[in-house]
């Protein structure tokens, strides 16, 4: 499809675009993966709000919707155009293009738990130990326990309070240096 380039910033690589249904919103380039990301991603199939482009001029764009799919775990994966296996994370590439640029090392983390809900201010950037705690907490119905590298997180099932929580958060951060 054929949209019209409204308005385009060049530092923030975000562009405001006119779709053929008279439709008007604003993505992001993520010009690592040269896809255009919106701010609507929720999940898969027309949902995800990314898509594959090529320019034909300044005042317009070609897109076509990226391809994805759901992992077991339930994240959202979107296939890269021209690469057979190689694929990348929703949730990654909408916090990459609209939250800026984060160490590699930083995990991201769904806020609601909801990981089909990827829209980027359900995004933040967060320590791996961080991210495993809060999805302690949102899959505390399971039982399962969470293990963080060589750490297998089963105290966290004591903890009543957000207090108690943080504590023990404390003891495993001192336990890892």
């Amino acid at each position: 499809m054929i949209c019209k380039i409204l308005n385009n910033d060049v530092l923030t690589q975000t562009y405001k675009l006119e779709f053929p249904d008279g439709r008007i919103a604003e993505y992001k380039h993520n010009t690592n993966r040269n896809i255009f990301v919106g701010n609507n991603c929720t999940g898969p199939g027309k949902d995800l709000d990314m898509y594959y482009f090529k320019f034909i001029s300044d005042l317009k764009v070609e897109l076509e919707l990226a391809e994805s799919s759901v992992t077991i775990k339930g994240y959202v994966l979107v296939k890269l155009k021209g690469v057979s296996k190689v694929t990348d994370s929703a949730h990654r590439m909408v916090c990459w293009s609209w939250n800026g640029k984060f160490l590699t090392k930083f995990h991201v983390d769904h806020i609601n738990g909801d990981k089909l809900n990827n829209t980027p201010d359900n995004l933040q950037a967060v320590p791996a130990i961080v991210n495993t705690f809060r999805a302690f907490f949102n899959y505390q119905h399971t039982g399962q326990s969470i293990k963080y590298k060589n750490y297998v997180i089963n105290e966290l099932v004591k903890a009543n309070t957000a207090e108690e929580m943080l504590e023990l958060m404390k003891a495993v951060i001192a336990d890892q240096k």
